[in-house]
């Protein structure tokens, strides 16, 4: 754990800059310079979160300055941050692409994404199986519903015993709500190919500063920019004109 904090650390240091958001620190916030300002949103309070999780440290707690749904940072003025960091907190999003692009809303320009994602081989994941990247186009051009009940099952039986009540059926799964778990997964090459991929599929124009692998995850330092991403699709010849 003090290898993982320490590379979180050193990476801080080198990319972030002025006044930014942490979604979800709880226990364990990125340590940034002095001079760098965070604040940490949530979408439970810091004593909701001692209550819930016994098992942590409650004296390691952020206190939380704002109480908010950290996928549509609905609060946040668009352009208005020089960093979001999100630690394992992207896995746990139904529409991954809806929430990476409010990340990338709310950033100036020149801003930063401080994205850590589990490598699933090396957690309680390791015998699900890949997410492929289809997948979570697919969720978010057709929304997230339809593949809720098999997410939920899927981690029911791999993971662990996820309290499923009554739900029987596909269709039963609309009257449960929408449970905490790890809805995707991904190995290095998975999360690699996905963030590479998703600039040019969604028009987002951010530069893979970084990739680090940091014992059980992946780090990714993502640069918002004005230059156009590079299309597959045009030929070499229309690149160059």
């Amino acid at each position: 754990m003090a290898a993982l904090i320490e590379a979180r650390r050193l990476l801080a240091a080198r990319y972030l800059k002025g006044e930014g958001l942490e979604i979800g620190a709880m226990h364990c916030p990125v340590v940034v310079p002095p001079d760098v300002k965070v604040i940490y949103a949530d979408y439970k309070s810091k004593e909701e979160s001692i209550r819930r999780h016994p098992e942590l440290d409650p004296t390691q707690m952020v206190d939380v300055d704002l109480i908010m749904n950290g996928e549509t940072l609905d609060q946040i003025p668009d352009g208005s941050l020089g960093f979001v960091i999100a630690n394992h907190m992207l896995e746990h999003c139904e529409d991954f692409v809806r929430v990476l692009k409010n990340f990338y809303r709310v950033l100036k320009p020149e801003g930063i994404l401080f994205i850590a994602l589990p490598d699933k081989r090396y957690t309680f994941d390791y015998r699900r199986s890949l997410t492929p990247y289809e997948h979570i186009v697919e969720e978010h051009r057709s929304g997230p519903l339809p593949n809720r009940y098999k997410h939920y099952v899927d981690y029911h039986t791999l993971v662990s015993e996820l309290a499923l009540g009554k739900l029987d059926s596909e269709t039963s799964v609309r009257d449960l709500p929408h449970l905490d778990i790890h809805f995707h997964v991904w190995d290095q090459a998975g999360m690699v190919r996905l963030m590479n991929d998703l600039r040019s599929e969604f028009d987002l124009s951010y530069e893979i500063e970084c990739y680090m692998k940091n014992g059980i995850e992946g780090i990714f330092i993502l640069r918002k920019t004005e230059v156009e991403v590079y299309d597959r699709a045009k030929p070499l010849t229309a690149l160059r004109s």
